[in-house]
């Protein structure tokens, strides 16, 4: 009997002997296609992961609810195989044909597209390459897969990876303002939602980017980035004393950078926000269209009716206004939106006037610390309010005559795109090394606050470039590191990919034939990476779901490692690594020891530790000795850890910005026998098991000490050890420390020298 019919299946096939890599991205729908998306006689785009069906018009009689989905499993039979893509309604039918194209990233000389339907062996679809992806003609639905081939077959010789989710198109409508990703810089340039009436995604280019581009969106903030990749996932670099540069896996379909964090919208509209806790711990559940961060500040537009909704906003004192909006931008102490008839809407603050909104009809807005500007509906912009610190650096003086398109407003500098994707930027003139580039962008963002004036454009093809101040390394883009010398001579591989699935390793010992060095690795489920050990340079390294980290023994720099596991027992495997540039990320439930990164001497960016239960081996970091200080910037993160041996970090003498232990069942931290500097502040807060701080040493604080929210905490005698405490000593909400007083505390901390304010409050249940 034949079976059930299964939605069109597609079949990418690589000719025999093409190099393949087995991979898949992990996005499952794009915006509006979890449930479908509505096409009717007039035609329309059904976009998810690696496909793209765009219905022509006439090829439907009346409105069908078209969905594709991806099934989360692959076919047998046809060599390594992504993952099943399901079209429904079963049985729909075109009258004109439907065109099909889908985006791949691993190296293919003659790859071919394929379908079948139901039970039957798949079948050629005719198709044409364009760049790196297969355009085709489908005329009704049925069901298929991507595969390298029949089993046997060239499949042998390398097997497939999948497509480059992201389909060419998505950063950037250069013809409609709304579409370019509006930001709210805030002090920090912090980026805004993109259009509301897009789902908050970033813009639409049409076919402008036929070879598939690396990047969708990027957003800016307080010296720190972060981008969309065309799998929707987000990367981030730069300044991370906050946790801003660690965000969440996706998929996500929109973000917004703030000073301190960041957030996205997932596909139903979901916020997941990053970065300092007590900036994302009030993240509401509403299902938004688009979203900005601000300083502290978060606002999104509701996808049920697009009213605003904001939180964290005691800093703004003022409620959003009523109605239906179209665009929001948050700044540091005001925001400002559009409604759905053109008009314009600020509040909060208002005492440099940068809330006092000009009347007229606008179609992009975007707030920063102390101004705003925005762009009416004959594309001039306007600028209002008194620049960061009081000083015009020409933010509000000088703006620029002629048309354009899209805003973005930083705290010391301006700029504008015009319908060309030329950047024009005035205010503070950035580093005159990196000027700004002449474009054409697609999309665009500013950043920056007092100690950096930057930004990055996003081009047709998904490249970012970034210009201006490099205070955090917030203008080097994540891409791939210039191997060593002794490297080798084969190729480096610049695109994303990823090693998931029955046939990875077969996948991996293709990629390794050709390549010894890669932009982006990720490694999914229980694959042993091992094949993997020709990599000696890689900008990201990304472990999701695996039972082990074997096989990176030649990795010697990395720009983020990103541990997720809750399968992984030990890590292992990183024995070369020296220096990680942005981030480092481990966490898993079953997570025990840490043997593998004894030679990481110097991490640039942050370090996040945990959660991690049931991690109690870490002598596999007894060698790491500074966290942050060659760029300025890096904190070092401890969330939900059983306690630390006294020698777990045994080689650690400074952390360029903070040293946070938060939210977590944390009972103890010690363990930083060497540890003398803290370059910013030290925070304990959130942690539901502590009950007392043990001695750090000698350990000057250049910043604050902040011990709050901790319900259990009962002795912080631990604190009168430290060397110096540069500001304020603040310890608030701990119910347990109900009976100190100011003067409890300046007796308990002895000589210790404390140079700003004594802080202490509500320490009671």
């Amino acid at each position: 009997m034949r079976a059930h019919l299964v939605p069109f299946l597609l079949v990418l096939a690589a000719c025999e002997g093409a190099s393949t890599i087995d991979g898949h991205d992990t996005s499952d729908t794009a915006p509006g296609t979890a449930d479908g998306v509505w096409v009717g006689p007039e035609g329309g785009v059904v976009e998810v992961g690696d496909v793209r069906l765009t219905v022509p018009a006439g090829a439907l009689a009346a409105d069908v609810l078209l969905t594709v989905r991806d099934a989360g499993h692959g076919v047998d039979g046809h060599g390594t195989t992504t993952n099943l893509y399901e079209f429904g309604p079963d049985g729909t039918a075109f009258a004109v044909p439907a065109i099909l194209r889908f985006t791949f990233r691993f190296p293919a000389d003659d790859p071919q597209l394929y379908w079948v339907d139901g039970d039957a062996q798949p079948e050629q679809l005719v198709s044409t390459r364009e760049g790196d992806a297969l355009v085709g003609e489908v005329t009704h639905f049925s069901g298929g897969f991507v595969a390298s081939g029949p089993a046997g077959d060239s499949g042998d010789s390398g097997d497939s990876g999948a497509g480059d989710s992201g389909d060419s198109g998505d950063s950037g409508d250069s013809g409609d303002s709304g579409d370019s990703g509006d930001s709210g810089s805030g002090d920090s340039g912090d980026s805004g939602a993109g259009d509301s009436g897009n789902s908050g995604d970033s813009g639409d280019s049409g076919d402008s980017g036929d070879s598939g581009p690396a990047w969708k969106e990027v957003a800016t903030g307080y010296g720190a980035a972060c981008a969309r990749r065309s799998d929707d996932e987000i990367f981030c670099w730069g300044r991370s004393d906050g946790g801003q540069t660690s965000p969440p896996l996706g998929p996500f379909q929109t973000l917004s950078l703030g000073q301190r964090f960041g957030c996205a919208l997932d596909a139903e509209g979901r916020a997941s926000c990053w970065g300092r806790p007590e900036d994302t711990e009030d993240t509401p559940t509403d299902a938004f269209r688009a979203i900005s961060v601000g300083d502290k500040i978060a606002c999104g537009i509701r996808k049920d009716d697009s009213s605003l909704r904001c939180w964290n906003d005691a800093w703004i004192n003022a409620a959003p206004p009523a109605g239906a909006f179209t665009t929001v931008s948050v700044g540091s102490v005001h925001a400002c939106a559009i409604d759905t008839d053109g008009h314009l809407h600020c509040w909060g603050q208002d005492d440099d006037g940068q809330a006092t909104a000009p009347s007229g009809v606008f179609v992009d807005v975007s707030a920063a610390q102390r101004h705003t500007c925005a762009i009416d509906d004959q594309q001039a912009v306007h600028c209002w309010g008194t620049p960061a610190g009081g000083q015009d650096h020409g933010q509000v003086s000088d703006v620029p005559s002629g048309a354009f398109v899209d805003v973005e407003v930083g705290a010391k500098q301006s700029c504008a795109r015009d319908s060309d994707g030329a950047i024009t930027c005035w205010g503070l003139d950035p580093r005159p090394e990196a000027p700004i580039p002449g474009g054409p962008f697609d999309q665009f963002d500013v950043g920056g606050g007092n100690g950096t004036v930057f930004g990055c454009a996003i081009d047709a093809a998904g490249a970012i470039t970034c210009w201006g101040g490099d205070t955090w390394r917030e203008t080097v883009v994540p891409g791939a590191m210039t191997p060593p010398a002794d490297c080798g001579t084969r190729e480096l591989y610049s695109e994303p990919v990823v090693f998931r699935g029955p046939g990875a390793l077969r996948g991996m010992e293709a990629f390794c034939e050709r390549f010894n060095a890669a932009s982006h690795v990720e490694v999914e489920g229980e694959v042993d990476p091992a094949p993997l050990d020709c990599l000696c340079s890689a900008s990201i390294i990304a472990l999701q779901d695996v039972t082990t980290t074997r096989g990176f023994d030649r990795l010697v720099e990395l720009w983020t490692l990103s541990v997720r596991s809750d399968a992984l027992v030990e890590l292992e495997g990183f024995d070369a690594l020296e220096r990680v540039i942005s981030s480092v990320s481990i966490r898993g439930e079953a997570l025990h020891t840490i043997s593998g990164l004894r030679k990481l001497h110097v991490a640039e960016g942050s370090f996040t530790l945990g959660p991690a239960p049931a991690l109690t081996d870490l002598h596999g970091l007894d060698g790491l000795q500074e966290i942050g200080l060659a760029s300025g910037g890096g904190s070092l993160h401890l969330r939900d850890l059983p306690g630390l041996p006294v020698d777990a970090f045994a080689s650690l003498t400074a952390i360029g910005v903070n040293f946070n232990v938060s939210d977590s069942l944390t009972v103890s931290f010690g363990g930083f026998p060497s540890l003398t500097r803290i370059g910013r502040d030290f925070i304990v807060r959130r942690n539901y098991a502590l009950t007392s701080i043990p001695s750090m040493g000698a350990v000057h604080v250049e910043g604050s000490v902040f011990v709050e929210k901790n319900p259990y905490l009962i002795d912080i005698s631990g604190l009168r050890d430290l060397a110096a405490i540069d500001d304020d000593l603040v310890i608030r909400d701990n119910a347990r420390l109900s009976t100190l007083d100011a003067w409890d505390v300046v007796v308990e901390m002895g000589p210790l020298a404390i140079s700003g304010d004594i802080v202490i409050e509500e320490n009671a249940p």
